[in-house]
């Protein structure tokens, strides 16, 4: 049973990495309506150690956070992904200079899912990562 563990670990995080690739590649043909941005901020996230009870020394990430509502077809949908693969950064900087393309103006572009328009996202196809499309 032992020996089984690591390849279901294995299998189970190769299928996420080769959905969240497919859905990178099909969000660059998904069409587009215009939203609004309706809350923006950086959520600081904080490591723990092995065991989870302690903080680990100065190991902080920052993700951009933000809310945004959109219609299709005369449904109203609210999204809060800014691409497929959420981004966190190592530095707070460049999470707050994510945050300020979106507080700029209150109008965005959103990229919807044809087949289920309440996925969305604002930034659409490839990004980053050793799996470029």
């Amino acid at each position: 049973m032992k020996k089984l563990l690591p390849v279901l670990l294995f299998a189970v995080v190769g299928y996420w990495f080769w959905m969240d690739y497919r859905e990178q590649r099909a969000s660059g043909d998904w069409p587009s309506v215009q939203g609004k941005v309706a809350s923006a901020s950086v959520v600081t996230h904080h490591s723990t150690d092995d065991d989870h009870t302690r903080p680990a020394a100065e190991q902080l990430s920052y993700e951009p956070s933000l809310s945004y509502e959109y219609e299709v077809e005369h449904v109203s949908y609210v999204g809060k992904r800014i691409r497929v693969s959420a981004p966190n950064y190592e530095s707070s900087q460049l999470a707050r200079d994510t945050i300020q393309m979106y507080q700029r103006t209150t109008t965005v572009t959103v990229y919807y899912d044809p087949h289920d328009p309440g996925r969305s996202v604002l930034e659409r196809g490839c990004r980053s990562g050793w799996w470029r499309c």
